[in-house]
C-alpha cells in the first residue's frame, strides 16, 4: 500500500508538473510569423514583407546590433540576465519591499525573458499572468538558453505602431541598421519598449526625452558610458518622423520569396552595384517613353556571382519579375550561331558571306535598314547584325542543334508548345530571359565556359561546363567590341557587346561585357505593346554602356590563345567564300535520309545502335536526335524505345530529317 500510495503521489506530481508546463509554455507563433527579408552580400535589406499580423518584425540577433546597445539594455532592464534563468528573486524582493512600503507600484521585477513571454503571449495584467510570465520566462531559459531569449527580445520589441524589433525600429526612427547605434539613439531604442505609444518621438517629443534621459543618465551611474559622452548625447536631437525602409531589389525579393519557404534570404547582391542600377533606373524612368520601362541583371564573371537585379523603372509600372519574363531576344543570339559555325570549321571571321535577298518558302526576310549589303566578311556581318548572312550561317549549324547546344543542362531558350526549332531562331523567333541571356554573354566572357552564377548564397554551384570552343568564343567576343557604339560613348571601344529589337519594337536589348562584368539590359513594356521608337541601340545600349562604364570593375585576365582556328589570322582557302548565293543553289547535290524513313517503325541492332542510310549532301554531315547533337552522322544508339526525330545536316546547308518510333531489338533466346 505503501508502495502504491507512492505511486500515486508521484503520479500526480508528474501530471501537475505537466499541466503547469502546458499552462505556462509560451508559443513561439509571433517568432514563426516574423517578416520575410532579403538581404545582400553585406546584411544590407533589399526587400522584405511585413509579419503575419502586418506588423514590421525583422528577425534581429545580438551579432547584428551595436554592443553598447546590449550594455545600456541589461544595465537599464536586468543587470543580472545572464546569470538568472528568467526570473531574478533578487529583483522581486526589492520590487516587494518598494511597493508594500510606499502602498502602491512604484517598481517592477519583470526581467527580459519575462518581458518576452509578454509579448508572446499578449495576457492582460494580473497576478495570474505574471506567475504564468515567471513560468514561462523559466522554460524558456532553460530551453533556449538566454542568447536565444535575448534575439527573441530583439526580434519581439515592441517600438511604435506596427514596429516591432531593434533592427526594424532602427531603420524606421534613425535610417539605418543597429549594428552602429550613437549613446542616443541606443537610449531611446532601450526606452520606447516601456510604453511604445505614450513615448513616440513623433509624438510625444517630452516624455520621449525624459525616458530616453533617464536611460541615459542610468548608463552613467553604471558606467556603461563616460560622463562626457552621456553629456552630449543628453542634448541631441529625437527623431522627429517615421521613416520608409527602401526595398531596393523589391523585385527579386518578389522571384526569391516565390521560390524559397525561408524567413531570411541572403543574396551576393552587391550595396553598390544595386545603388547604380536603381539610380540610373530612376534616370530612365524621367526619360521614358509611354509605358516602357527597364530590367537589368549584372555579374561578376569572376566570382560567379549576380551582384545587381533590377526589376522595373517605375515600381508603378509592373509588380512583376522582369528579369526572369521570357520575352524574344530579337538578334541578341546570332553571336552564338557565329561561335559554333567558327567551332565547326565552316566559317571563318574573314570568311567572305553574302547578304542578298532570298525567299525561304513563302518568308521573304531583310534587314533592319531594309536594304542589302551584297558580299562582306563574316565578322563584319556580325558587327552589323545583319538577317541574311545569320540565316544563311544558323541553316548550316541547323536550328536543331543551335537549340539543343544553347540548352544543354537546362533550358534557356523556349519555344511554344509544340514547335520546332527552325531558321528564325536567330531573329527572335523564340523566348529568353534577362537573367538566362546575360549568362550566355557572360559565358562569351569566360571564352566558352558557362556557369550557372549564384544569387542566394545557400545555392549549391552546378559544376560549369564547355559550351563553345574557347577560339571561337574569344573570335566572337573581340568581334562584338567593334559593334556600333550607342551615341555619346562613340570612343568607349573596351566593351564587348550585341543589342536585339524584337518584332514590332516589343522588346530591345543590351548584353555586354568589360573587364570583370557582364551585364544586360531590357527595355520594353510589361503588357508585350509595340513601340516604334525603341530600339536596342538607342533605348537599351546606352544604359549599357552607362552602367559599365561607371562600375568599379576589376581587370578580367585571360589566357593567351593560339592564333588557330576562329583565331587564325586570315581563313583557310576553303572557306575564304562561303554562304554565295551560288552555294544555296539547286545544282548543289541534295541530301537524302533512306534509312529510316518518315513515320517508320524500326529496331536497333543488338547493341542498341540506329545505322542511317545518307545519300548525297557536302561532308561532313551533322547528326541530332530529339535536338541532342550526336558524336557520329551515321549512327546513334538509344536507351529506350520511343518517337525520335532524327536531322541529319549537311555543309552546304542541306538538311533531312524523319520521326520515327524505334524499339530496341528483343533477344530471341
Amino acid at each position: 500500500m505503501k508502495i502504491r500510495s507512492c505511486l500515486g503521489s508521484a503520479a500526480a506530481v508528474i501530471l501537475t508538473a505537466a499541466a503547469v508546463f502546458i499552462w505556462s509554455n509560451p508559443p513561439l507563433d509571433a517568432i514563426n510569423n516574423r517578416s520575410r527579408v532579403l538581404y545582400d552580400e553585406e546584411h544590407n535589406i533589399l526587400s522584405y514583407t511585413l509579419s503575419a499580423e502586418d506588423t514590421f518584425r525583422f528577425y534581429c540577433t545580438k551579432e547584428e546590433v551595436d554592443p553598447l546597445f546590449i550594455s545600456m539594455l541589461i544595465s537599464s532592464e536586468d543587470k543580472r540576465f545572464f546569470s538568472t534563468i528568467g526570473v531574478d528573486p533578487l529583483a522581486i524582493g526589492r520590487a516587494l519591499w518598494s511597493n508594500l512600503s510606499s502602498f502602491k507600484t512604484v517598481s517592477g521585477a519583470s526581467t527580459l525573458a519575462m518581458q518576452v513571454v509578454r509579448m508572446l503571449e499578449h495576457n492582460d495584467r494580473t497576478v495570474l499572468s505574471k506567475i504564468r510570465e515567471a513560468l514561462g520566462a523559466i522554460i524558456l531559459t532553460v530551453r533556449y538558453g538566454h542568447e536565444d531569449v535575448l534575439n527573441m527580445y530583439l526580434t519581439l520589441a515592441p517600438f511604435g505602431g506596427n514596429i516591432e524589433g531593434v533592427k526594424a525600429a532602427s531603420l524606421k526612427w534613425f535610417g539605418h541598421l543597429p549594428n552602429h547605434l550613437s549613446p542616443a539613439e541606443c537610449a531611446l531604442l532601450v526606452a520606447l519598449p516601456r510604453a511604445p505609444e505614450a513615448i513616440r518621438p513623433d509624438r510625444h517629443e517630452a516624455s520621449a526625452q525624459y525616458y530616453r534621459n533617464d536611460v541615459l543618465r542610468l548608463a552613467i551611474s553604471n558606467k556603461v558610458i563616460k560622463p562626457d559622452v552621456g553629456e552630449a548625447a543628453l542634448m541631441e536631437k529625437l527623431p522627429t518622423r517615421l521613416l520608409p525602409i527602401k526595398r531596393s531589389a523589391f523585385h527579386l525579393g518578389v522571384y526569391a520569396f516565390a521560390h524559397s519557404n525561408k524567413k531570411e534570404i541572403y543574396t551576393t547582391i552587391s550595396p553598390g552595384v544595386q545603388t547604380l542600377l536603381n539610380i540610373l533606373g530612376e534616370k530612365y524612368a524621367q526619360n521614358r517613353s509611354t509605358g516602357g520601362t527597364l530590367s537589368a541583371v549584372v555579374i561578376d564573371d569572376k566570382k560567379r556571382e549576380i551582384k545587381g537585379y533590377f526589376g522595373a523603372a517605375v515600381f508603378s509600372d509592373s509588380q512583376l519579375d522582369l528579369p526572369h519574363a521570357v520575352r524574344s531576344p530579337g538578334s541578341a543570339l546570332k553571336p552564338f550561331c557565329y561561335a559554333m559555325a567558327f567551332e565547326h570549321s565552316l566559317l571563318h571571321p574573314k570568311s567572305i558571306v553574302a547578304d542578298k535577298e532570298k525567299i525561304y518558302g513563302s518568308w521573304l526576310p531583310s534587314n533592319f535598314s531594309k536594304s542589302f549589303q551584297g558580299e562582306l566578311t563574316a565578322q563584319d556581318a556580325l558587327r552589323t547584325s545583319l538577317n541574311l548572312p545569320a540565316l544563311e550561317i544558323l541553316s548550316l549549324i541547323g536550328p536543331d542543334n543551335f537549340y539543343s547546344r544553347l540548352n544543354r543542362h537546362k533550358r534557356r531558350i523556349f519555344l511554344p508548345k509544340g514547335a520546332q526549332p527552325q531558321l528564325s531562331l536567330v531573329l527572335g523567333g523564340c523566348s529568353v530571359n534577362l537573367v538566362e541571356l546575360t549568362e550566355l554573354y557572360a559565358m562569351l566572357n569566360r571564352d566558352g565556359i558557362y556557369v550557372k552564377d549564384r544569387i542566394f548564397t545557400d545555392e549549391p554551384l552546378d559544376e560549369d561546363f564547355v559550351m563553345l570552343e574557347r577560339n571561337s568564343s574569344r573570335a566572337v567576343f573581340n568581334i562584338l567590341r567593334t559593334t556600333p557604339r550607342p551615341q555619346n560613348y562613340q570612343n568607349e571601344t573596351g566593351i564587348s557587346y550585341k543589342t536585339g529589337t524584337s518584332f514590332h519594337y516589343r522588346d530591345a536589348w543590351a548584353l555586354g561585357s568589360l573587364g570583370s562584368y557582364t551585364a544586360g539590359i531590357w527595355t520594353g513594356r510589361p503588357d508585350n505593346q509595340p513601340d516604334a521608337s525603341r530600339t536596342g541601340l538607342e533605348s537599351a545600349a546606352p544604359v549599357l554602356f552607362e552602367l559599365l562604364t561607371r562600375l568599379k570593375y576589376e581587370p578580367y585576365e585571360k589566357a593567351k590563345l593560339d592564333r588557330t582556328g576562329a583565331l587564325s589570322p586570315d581563313p583557310p582557302p576553303s572557306l575564304r567564300r562561303v554562304l554565295s548565293r551560288q552555294r544555296f543553289s539547286s545544282d548543289l547535290q541534295a541530301l537524302y535520309l533512306d534509312f529510316p524513313l518518315e513515320g517508320s517503325i524500326i529496331t536497333t541492332d543488338s547493341d542498341g545502335y540506329v545505322h542511317l542510310k545518307i545519300r548525297g549532301g557536302v561532308e561532313p554531315f551533322y547528326l541530332t536526335v530529339n535536338g541532342v547533337p550526336q558524336e557520329d552522322s551515321a549512327l546513334f544508339r538509344i536507351e529506350k524505345e520511343g518517337s525520335y526525330r532524327i536531322v541529319l545536316y549537311d555543309s552546304a546547308g542541306h538538311n533531312a530529317s524523319a520521326t520515327v518510333d524505334i524499339r530496341p531489338l528483343r533477344s530471341t533466346r
